[in-house]
């Protein structure tokens, strides 16, 4: 979709995902960790991708050494502390980090391509499970044909509104249907917008099934809402490459 900035929150984020430090690093080499931590990827994600971070911290100070701009909130007031933290974090020997992390990322090759590509959606991938029903009996979920591929959407919290998820769920099913006269595989970026220009041009009645037109049923949701739930259709196909099958 053409993310550019990505918002975390430390309480919310597991601790090897953000960081790791040089007691546990000196313990547990990289050769026997899979996880590369966010704080080594920062930088290459801005310097060579363009995509900012912005990270909500109040118990690690690792970042300062690789953020462009600190601010502190004191007593409601923002205030900007860049200076002192890059003052605090040298005379902890925290400085160089950011010169590792990029070296580091530089080499990431796997990385690079991913983000340099544009991810082609398989749109036949999008027929209901086992061709059965769709059903949608509240906003955090979608039964997408089969029980056990249900679609969950309940950590989407811009979804407000039942109706919302109900358009959802139609246009993933109108998504596939048009595919059979269309491109089959498809950006993300072009099926998302397919179904805005659709709703823009008939309105939200333009994804429903035939014979529920015009009964009040849906209220429309963001153009990421309906790309958050098609990434979580488990058995969605996805190539980088418009020509792959699979």
């Amino acid at each position: 979709m053409g993310c550019d900035l990505l918002i975390f929150d430390e309480d919310t984020c597991a601790t090897n995902f953000m960081y790791r430090d040089a007691v546990m690093s000196a313990l547990v080499g990289k050769h026997k960790e899979p996880i590369t931590p966010f704080l080594e990827r920062v930088r290459v994600l801005y310097e060579s991708h363009g995509i900012s971070s912005l990270w909500v911290v109040g118990s690690c100070g690792a970042f300062f050494d690789v953020a462009d701009t600190v601010i502190m909130m004191d007593c409601y007031k923002a205030y900007d502390v860049s200076d002192e933290a890059k003052s605090i974090s040298c005379a902890q020997g925290r400085g160089g980090a950011q010169q590792m992390s990029t070296a580091v990322l530089d080499s990431d090759a796997e990385l690079s391509a991913l983000l340099g590509s544009d991810r082609k959606i398989h749109l036949r991938s999008l027929a209901p499970a086992g061709g059965s029903k769709v059903y949608v009996r509240d906003m955090g979920r979608i039964q997408y044909g089969s029980e056990e591929f249900a679609i969950n959407l309940r950590a989407l919290e811009q979804l407000v509104e039942l109706g919302q998820t109900r358009l959802i769920a139609d246009a993933m099913q109108y998504v596939e249907m048009v595919s059979k006269q269309t491109a089959p595989v498809q950006g993300m970026k072009k099926l998302v917008a397919r179904v805005e220009a659709a709703l823009d041009a008939k309105g939200l009645d333009a994804v429903a099934p035939s014979g529920w037109k015009g009964i009040g049923y849906y209220s429309r949701p963001r153009p990421l809402e309906l790309a958050a739930a098609i990434n979580r259709w488990r058995l969605l196909k996805v190539s980088i490459d418009a020509s792959a099958k699979d």
